[in-house]
């Protein structure tokens, strides 16, 4: 718990806020002003945390040598379009990258509060939160710069597939695509992500996949190093380096992550019916879905899991706190308590590792560059096996 005891205090303290949220009659006004602290917490514990985990690596020097001449930049171009013209924009009124890191995190914090609004009951809002913290949030906000603005701007776009609006939807997708590559998994969504799943089809593909997963049959590897002969050699020798590299092909195997995979998929079975009689629900419902089935027939190529299921992760931030809900009321304590322990054990499980020692430019106690950079090459080959 050394590394992770910062974070698990933060969860704390929100489902604390959440608690508070649930179990009292409060006035609606009341509610937003609770929730409000939550986001101002939530911008003072990350948007001035020092050069945690390892995506500072790249950012930090790529914005300390960023030229605010679009010609310059572009010439140069080492990520895509939409956000290099983003980081110009912050580099023309802030020069630092702590002033860079706090501007994404408002960012971040403007658009999930748009999204959450949309989704959530007011007294659910500081659940969702604590749900999102663990469930990939953290990460994203900490290491996946560009794939978090994509994925936000996604969430922003699935209304427009309830109401079946294609421009609106391919619009924001596009957009979402100029700040991350790995959004070309959402255009297709629109053609099926709001349609309600068979619970028995659910279950079905369940079961196989747990097959697959527990039995680590290994069936994609092969396909992709056959796949990869009749490529061009530099992408053909790129995928086949990915194939032999043990950090990005390692199975999973029973962990943490698959007992609560398969609780959450049991809950989520058990309320099937209530939680879909919201046509809005079946946007997360399908999400998890598309997650889950990734997590667990693709389990055999890891970075199919940290950049593509990843973005489905936000299935979670919403069904949680509906799954609380629409339990019965005697058994709504339990199943609410039962998410906690289940939020606060991921947490530690997650964030216990030296790369995401906390600290905080806030209180002049976080390291430099230098010795965070130090501190990952003495680790690395300890990180990579984990």
């Amino acid at each position: 718990m050394q590394y992770s005891l910062p974070y698990i205090l933060l969860l704390v303290f929100i489902l604390g806020i959440a608690t508070l949220q649930l179990g009292l009659p409060l006035e609606e006004k009341s509610r937003k002003y609770i929730n409000f602290l939550v986001v101002i917490v939530y911008i003072l514990f990350f948007g001035f945390r020092g050069f945690i985990a390892t995506d500072w690596m790249n950012y930090y020097i790529f914005f300390k040598d960023l030229h605010t001449d679009i010609a310059v930049t572009f010439k140069g171009r080492s990520f895509e379009t939409g956000f290099l013209l983003y980081s110009i924009i912050i580099k023309k009124f802030f020069t630092s990258y702590e002033g860079f890191q706090l501007i994404n995190t408002l960012t971040n914090i403007c658009l999930l509060h748009i999204f959450f609004r949309k989704n959530l009951a007011t007294k659910y809002y500081a659940l969702g939160f604590a749900v999102f913290l663990v469930f990939n949030g953290s990460i994203l906000e900490i290491n996946l710069l560009r794939n978090f603005k994509a994925v936000l701007i996604f969430l922003l776009a699935l209304p427009y597939i309830v109401q079946r609006k294609p421009i609106q939807y391919f619009t924001l997708i596009t957009i979402a695509l100029l700040f991350h590559w790995s959004s070309i998994v959402f255009y297709p969504l629109y053609f099926f992500l709001h349609k309600k799943i068979p619970i028995k089809f659910f279950l079905i593909t369940f079961i196989a996949g747990v097959i697959i997963y527990l039995f680590k049959i290994q069936y994609i590897t092969p396909i992709l190093k056959l796949f990869a002969t009749f490529l061009p050699l530099e992408i053909s020798q790129k995928i086949l380096s990915y194939m032999s590299s043990t950090y990005f092909t390692r199975s999973y195997g029973f962990t943490f992550g698959f007992f609560e995979r398969a609780l959450m998929t049991f809950f989520l079975l058990f309320y099937y019916s209530k939680i879909t009689a919201n046509r809005s629900n079946i946007l997360f419902v399908n999400g998890f879905f598309v997650f889950l089935s990734l997590f667990l027939f693709c389990s055999e190529i890891t970075i199919v899991l940290e950049r593509v299921a990843a973005n489905f992760a936000y299935s979670y931030w919403i069904l949680i706190p509906t799954i609380i809900q629409k339990a019965e009321r005697n058994t709504k304590p339990i199943v609410t308590f039962f998410f906690a322990l289940i939020l606060i054990a991921k947490m530690h499980v997650l964030m216990n590792g030296i790369l995401y020692e906390y600290d905080s430019f806030l209180f002049g106690n976080s390291k430099s560059y230098e010795q965070r950079l130090d501190i990952y090459t003495k680790n690395r080959k300890e990180i990579e096996k984990k």
